[in-house]
């Protein structure tokens, strides 16, 4: 309950101390993480992101994943969605990367889910967020090879809604490897659609 306080009372919810200044952050928390004009080629398909994944953003999404700091999505959300806004894909439907129902079910929520949500409210853009379904119950990424990561992936996705004449943005937190999102492209590339990713932040980033 106190971090919810913090919106009202108009304080930065990482210091809960100074006034907030942008992204319900106080200015001196602003100048701690690292903003970019992100961007990632997936395979020829666009990804951008607002964030390095590095530092007190990772603190953040860290805590927002298994702590549950619930307050952290909106400064999430409205980061990615001031991100959509400057690439003019507010037209797009927006779709996220499923989580296993293990990892909800351990979590107690879905973290993605919950940033989409607040995203599509501020763009009023539509959200279809059972489109993509989890058929696969995957291993943790991060304690596997290159190779192993690939056929961990492999079939994993499936599209549960018609988008056809669609175009779609699909959402995730972080990415790493691309291999999640390579899976994604080819299992929405089989019902032909118009795709761009979308990510609250990214271990590197790339050049146009």
């Amino acid at each position: 309950m106190r971090d919810f306080s913090l919106l009202f009372q108009k304080r930065c919810i990482i210091c809960h101390e100074k006034k907030q200044y942008k992204y319900l952050l106080c200015e001196d928390c602003l100048d701690k993480l690292v903003f970019v004009d992100g961007y990632r080629d997936i395979d020829g398909t666009d990804c951008y992101f607002p964030l390095l994944h590095q530092g007190l953003t990772k603190k953040l999404i860290y805590d927002y994943k298994l702590s549950r700091k619930q307050v952290v999505k909106y400064f999430l959300a409205d980061a990615v969605a001031d991100k959509i806004k400057q690439k003019n894909l507010q037209d797009y439907t927006l779709l996220i990367v499923p989580s296993t129902k293990s990892t909800i079910n351990k979590r107690g929520f879905d973290h993605v889910h919950e940033i989409a949500k607040e995203v599509a409210k501020n763009l009023d853009m539509e959200y279809l967020p059972d489109a993509i379904v989890k058929v696969k119950e995957t291993k943790i990424q991060h304690n596997l090879s290159q190779l192993q990561r690939i056929e961990n992936l492999r079939g994993a996705f499936e599209v549960n809604d018609d988008l056809s004449n669609k175009k779609i943005l699909v959402l995730d937190d972080i990415v790493t490897t691309k291999n999640t999102l390579r899976e994604i492209k080819k299992t929405l590339n089989e019902n032909y659609v118009d795709l761009k990713f979308v990510t609250v932040s990214s271990r590197s980033n790339e050049k146009y």
